[in-house]
């Protein structure tokens, strides 16, 4: 008996994931140790600012008010920074894409306002996602043509141009195109002529129509 051959192993720095998704985590790694860089560097800036503002009183260093307060804002949105992108690679890794995509894109417009590295960072990420969730099938929510998908255990919507059928009268209902005028029914005036036998038709006032008795149909 022939010894089953092993299949070769896979080559070294080989991924079974989309090169999409593989250059996302990356671009979202670099922009979270970033963010922790530059959160170090404003907290150092704002120590520095506070010991100028201190040494100001006594009138021995100059202080600018309006760079003290970006710097402070740039401390806090770094801060945040680095634990949101942490929160978007989650959402991507479980296909979130929709989600990811919108603290992506907040994220991205703070990054150009607090550290343009990581607003680029994050904007070339922000691409990819696009690109990502376009080849998955879950296009973003501000492409053409985005239709979002029903909800599990929904019946599909019929095709385009499709006739959509009418509700099923219950069981036991009387069909006023098929069935005799019941028994209680009243006959009005002769009216138009069966188009099938040439006979006058009588008005059933409980159904407004016409029928033909020598038919036994509506008119």
């Amino acid at each position: 008996m022939a010894t089953p051959t092993p299949a070769p192993a896979a080559p070294a720095g080989y991924s079974a994931d989309p090169p999409d998704l593989v250059t996302l985590r990356s671009y979202l790694n670099v922009a979270r140790i970033l963010a922790l860089v530059f959160w170090i560097i404003g907290g150092l800036s704002v120590i520095v600012g506070l010991v100028s503002l201190f040494l100001l009183v006594f009138g021995i260093f100059a202080f600018s008010p309006g760079w003290f307060v970006y710097e402070i804002l740039f401390t806090v949105v770094n801060f945040l920074m680095w634990h949101r992108v942490e929160e978007i690679r989650t959402q991507v890794e479980q296909r979130q894409y929709a989600a990811a995509r919108e603290k992506l894109l907040l994220w991205m417009i703070l990054g150009w306002l607090f550290g343009i590295i990581n607003g680029i960072l994050l904007l070339l990420a922000l691409l990819r996602l696009d690109q990502l969730a376009g080849r998955s099938g879950a296009p973003p929510p501000s492409a053409p043509g985005y239709v979002a998908a029903p909800p599990p255990g929904a019946a599909a919507p019929p095709p385009a141009g499709a006739s959509v059928p009418g509700p099923t009268p219950p069981s036991g209902a009387a069909d006023p195109a098929a069935s005799v005028p019941p028994a209680g029914a009243t006959a009005g005036a002769a009216g138009p002529a069966c188009p099938r036998c040439g006979q006058p038709t009588s008005l059933v006032a409980q159904y407004g129509r016409y029928y033909c008795y020598h038919c036994a149909q509506y008119v």
